[in-house]
């Protein structure tokens, strides 16, 4: 079965939000992955020092 032209526009239209969100969650991630692979062993060597740090 092949729906319509119809169909799938209102498809695309529906999901084309959450096909957004997970291309820039995953890009999100990708930068956090970065970002950790840089800090953790400077955290863990005591380079860098989070004692005094307030959250």
């Amino acid at each position: 079965m092949i729906p319509s032209d119809d169909a799938l526009l209102r498809f695309n239209k529906a999901l084309k939000s959450y096909f957004k969100k997970i291309y820039y969650n995953n890009l999100e991630n990708k930068k956090l992955i970065q970002i950790r692979d840089k800090l953790l062993p400077k955290l863990m060597s005591g380079e860098i020092d989070v004692s005094k740090v307030e959250i």
